[in-house]
C-alpha cells in the first residue's frame, strides 16, 4: 500500500543521504522500525487516552505501544503528552522530561538525557519553556532521533504541523 511505499522510500532516502549503498536484494529486506510502523515517534505505551487518530488496540499487531492512523496524529499525541508533563506536572528540564518518558527501569535514561541535551546544546538540568515552539521543536527532534523516527519522510514539517495542532489543543498561543 501507499503508506508502506512512502515509509520504504523514506528509509532509502536516509540511506542515500548517509551514503550507504545497499544491493537491491538488501533494499527489499529493509524492515520498518516500530516507531514508524505505529506512527508513534516517542513509542507511547497503550493507555485509555482517546487520542485523535488512535487506532484500536490489537495485540496481534502491537502488544505494547499505541498505534495511530497517520504520522501527524502520532506526532500530535506525543507533543500533547510532552506538553502535559511540562505544564501540569512541572517537568521543566530535559532530565525531568526524559526520566518520565523513558524511566530507568526500562531504558538507559542517562544516555538518553545526555543525547537530547547534546542535540539541543543545553545543560540537561536547565529549565526549558516548551511553550516556545522553537524549544519544543528542538526537544521533539532530539527525542524522535533517539527513538528511531528521525529518517521518516518530512519529519521537520511534520513536527511543525503537529506543534500547531498540539498548541491549539492546549490553548497555547
Amino acid at each position: 500500500d501507499l503508506d508502506n511505499v512512502v515509509q520504504r522510500d523514506s528509509q532509502l532516502g536516509w540511506l542515500r543521504k548517509h551514503k550507504r549503498a545497499l544491493p537491491k536484494t538488501e533494499i527489499e529486506k529493509i524492515k520498518i522500525n516500530r516507531a514508524i510502523r505505529n506512527h508513534n515517534p516517542f513509542n507511547l505505551n497503550y493507555t485509555t487516552i482517546k487520542w485523535e487518530g488512535k487506532l484500536p488496540m490489537d495485540k496481534k499487531i502491537e502488544k505494547r505501544f499505541e498505534r495511530f492512523d497517520s504520522p501527524l496524529m502520532g506526532m500530535r499525541a506525543v507533543i500533547i503528552n510532552t506538553l502535559t508533563h511540562h505544564i501540569e506536572y512541572g517537568d521543566d528540564t530535559i532530565t525531568k522530561l526524559i526520566t518520565r518518558h523513558a524511566p530507568p527501569k526500562e531504558n538507559d535514561t542517562k544516555a538518553f538525557i545526555k543525547k537530547v541535551a547534546r542535540d539541543m546544546g543545553l545543560d540537561p538540568n536547565k529549565k526549558i519553556n516548551l511553550k516556545d515552539s522553537y524549544i519544543l521543536s528542538q526537544y521533539v527532534e532530539a527525542v524522535v532521533d533517539h527513538e528511531g523516527f528521525n529518517h521518516y519522510f518530512g519529519t521537520a514539517l511534520l513536527i511543525d504541523e503537529a506543534i500547531d495542532l498540539a498548541y491549539k489543543q492546549k490553548n497555547i498561543p
